[in-house]
């Protein structure tokens, strides 16, 4: 949706806490989403992200911390608005659509201040714009995945809340459908102007979907930035290693650069005699090859087409004896069995202090 920078505030949470049996499953979380952005909170299962959505939600009681929607405070300093009083949409994996209901009842069972006729033409209006009007005698039972997940977005966009949130709304739906079916809710909300936080623990979900990713592990939020950002800049190994495979090199900082077992490279804000890791994927490393053994460091194990890429695997003959690869475009320079010198593409190289 690519929110303006002058779009306002939509939601603040600050200091977030919440805890089970005195550990803190989420530890002082802080974040900023603007009015019509979408948020993807990412990371793996128990980290802690499906728990501060349910706060923010109003479902779970945090034990520290403060949330805002449009200035207005939901929790913290004492007070705490109920879910209904929180003008929030919220959407879980399962949909939870009410089976005895037909598609138009559950679509108007959130509109229950609006007069009988109101709420049904309400509902109506929201099935159209979702592409699901011819459904609304149906029952849920009858739905495809897809459509229930139509459905449960169009019942939680009904009373035009001001922050939708999604608990991994899309990871029941298989391959391309899944992809339809996100790009489909994608335009729709952003038509609507919808300001949305999604839960997710596919890194390619959250690329994809978000104007802004936040990284959750263990119960903290590691990085929050654009998907380049998070990507292409990330500020931990944990972060990288989300999106791809990352190889990594420990070595000590000398003379403003970093040397390792098998390079050298600039480690622009890092002091002398620092330790640190050197980071790459495998779309960072190329192998060129060398007429003179003693200036290989390592040697072509194998080489595997894969479809739009070129997998290229080496044994490092040169310090560590280990296993790396690399991901290229075209067919490579190089044969099986060839000895080869490592090149590593400094723009894409990361650096992570120990």
């Amino acid at each position: 949706m690519g929110g303006a920078p002058c779009n306002p505030e939509r939601l603040r949470v600050t200091g977030l806490t919440v805890r089970v049996e005195g550990a803190p499953i989420v530890d002082k979380v802080s974040l900023s989403v603007r009015a019509g952005d979408v948020f993807c909170l990412l990371g793996p299962s128990g980290c802690g992200k499906s728990s501060t959505l349910r706060a923010i939600a109003g479902l779970v009681v945090p034990d520290a911390g403060a949330i805002s929607i449009d200035g207005e405070l939901m929790s913290g300093d004492g007070a705490f608005l109920d879910p209904e009083h929180r003008n929030v949409g919220l959407v879980f994996q399962d949909q939870a659509l009410f089976p005895h209901l037909t598609v138009l009842q559950n679509v108007a069972f959130g509109l229950q201040r609006l007069a009988k006729p109101e709420r049904a033409a309400k509902a109506r209006q929201v099935l159209e714009t979702l592409g699901m009007a011819a459904y609304a005698d149906r029952y849920p039972a009858t739905l495809s995945g897809g459509e229930k997940q139509r459905v449960a977005i169009a019942r939680a966009l009904a009373p035009r809340p001001a922050l939708l949130l999604l608990d991994e709304p899309f990871s029941g739906l298989d391959g391309s459908l899944r992809t339809a079916i996100q790009d489909e809710m994608m335009e729709v909300l952003a038509a609507l102007e919808t300001t949305v936080v999604i839960v997710t623990h596919d890194p390619e979900e959250a690329m994809r979907l978000g104007d802004r990713i936040g990284v959750m592990h263990q119960g903290q939020l590691l990085q929050v930035g654009s998907p380049t950002d998070i990507y292409e800049r990330p500020n931990d190994l944990v972060t990288a290693q989300l999106f791809s495979s990352v190889d990594c090199f420990p070595g000590t900082v000398h003379r403003g650069a970093l040397e390792t077992a098998i390079c050298t490279l600039p480690a622009p804000g890092l002091s002398d005699g620092t330790d640190a890791l050197l980071g790459f994927r495998p779309r960072a490393i190329g192998f060129e090859p060398v007429t003179d053994d003693g200036q290989a460091n390592a040697r072509v194990l194998r080489i595997r087409h894969l479809g739009d890429h070129v997998l290229v695997e080496a044994q490092l003959i040169a310090g560590p004896q280990r296993k790396i690869s690399s991901r290229v475009e075209h067919a490579p320079q190089v044969q099986t069995g060839d000895a080869v010198r490592v090149r590593i593409d400094p723009d894409r190289a990361m650096i992570f202090r120990v």
